[in-house]
């Protein structure tokens, strides 16, 4: 993986022309990410950024055509997360990763919160909050004679 450079040529052409994800300024694969939509944040948690060029913004958010002409795709897309949640969001990164040609990866990332959505002239942008897959440490349950039990990490 590469750091991406904020810079005019072959960056921005990159962008006009295929999805991408960064997560702290590194592209990472969509199928390395796991929708797990919840409320806290976790202090080790890391930004993530996801660029659609406008012209495919149906192919990923909208297949069913459904969104209005009156709505923004950031007004139809809030819309949506806020209606669906971590289901239609999984739905969007399986389209992301279909289109940008992935195969099957090992999920290294847990996306849990989609902070922003917006547009420009060139493409959506979806701002969000991951984490490490699998950095939670497992609790041990522990009983004692009295019958009390309490978890210890």
């Amino acid at each position: 993986m590469s750091k991406i450079v904020q810079k005019q040529g072959l960056t921005d052409l990159t962008l006009s022309v295929i999805p991408t994800a960064h997560i702290d300024g590194f592209q990472v694969r969509f199928s390395e990410v796991w929708v797990h939509l919840k409320g806290k944040v976790p202090v080790q948690a890391k930004q993530i950024s996801i660029n659609v060029p406008l012209a495919q913004a149906e192919a990923i958010f909208d297949k069913g055509h459904l969104k209005s002409n009156r709505a923004s795709w950031p007004e139809f897309i809030r819309g949506e997360i806020a209606t669906y949640g971590t289901l239609i969001v999984e739905f969007y990164f399986k389209n992301l990763s279909a289109l940008a040609g992935e195969t099957r990866s090992a999920k290294r990332w847990v996306l849990i919160n989609v902070r922003a959505v917006e547009s420009n002239d060139e493409f959506i942008s979806m701002q969000g909050i991951v984490e490490e897959f699998g950095v939670a440490k497992p609790s041990t349950r522990v009983t004692t004679r009295e019958g009390l039990s309490r978890d210890w990490r």
